[in-house]
């Protein structure tokens, strides 16, 4: 779990003496007591669903216009990011019909066009992405799967199981169970410079 600092040099929450403190999980998921925890954001559980849905898919219809970025993988999904909100059209190259949107958690809902246009604007001018994908869900989906009957095309209940499970208890350490969470980082990095990882 990530925590919010000012300084480069801060460390994560921790008490008095120093000891880090726990990870603080609220009722509706999200991360308290200084902690950010972006891997149970709808967004980014979400689009664990998407890479897992397109799996296997070539990268098509890409575009770039100014900062804004679109592509589609294959006939399976499309994908748009800006540094900053757009309001673009994009050739999606996907079939004919709403979509719900991931990173709004099915808040918006994207309309493709018999051409295979597509209109999109993000929901939130903080997270400025758009993604959908075929056979996706028309309602909130960070559950764990994706369910059919987003797009018009006929779609089988469970087509995707997602990676966004809750984590397994591993071993008892006292009164405290621990889990386990993987997670992988590429980066470039300079001589000297200091990284803190915490799971």
């Amino acid at each position: 779990s990530s925590y919010r600092f000012s300084n480069p040099d801060e460390g994560p929450p921790h008490d008095a003496n120093f000891d880090t403190a726990d990870v603080t999980i609220n009722d509706d998921g999200t991360c308290s007591g200084g902690w950010v925890c972006e891997h149970r954001w709808p967004a980014i559980g979400n689009m664990a669903a998407f890479r897992n849905h397109v799996t296997g898919t070539d990268v098509s219809q890409y575009t770039q216009q100014g900062d804004v970025v679109g592509f589609a993988r294959g006939q399976k999904g499309f994908f748009a990011m800006g540094k900053q909100s757009f309001d673009q059209t994009f050739q999606t190259g996907l079939p004919a019909g709403e979509y719900c949107d991931l990173i709004s958690n099915c808040q918006q809902t994207v309309t493709v066009d018999a051409s295979g246009n597509a209109h999109l604007a993000p929901f939130s001018e903080e997270v400025p992405v758009v993604a959908f994908v075929v056979d996706g869900p028309l309602s909130g989906c960070n559950t764990g799967e994706i369910v059919g009957g987003g797009s018009g095309v006929t779609a089988t209940p469970g087509d995707v199981t997602l990676a966004t499970q809750e984590p397994q208890t591993t071993q008892d350490y006292g009164d405290k169970p621990y889990r386990r969470t993987a997670f992988l980082v590429e980066r470039p990095t300079q001589d000297g410079q200091d990284l803190f990882f915490r799971g």
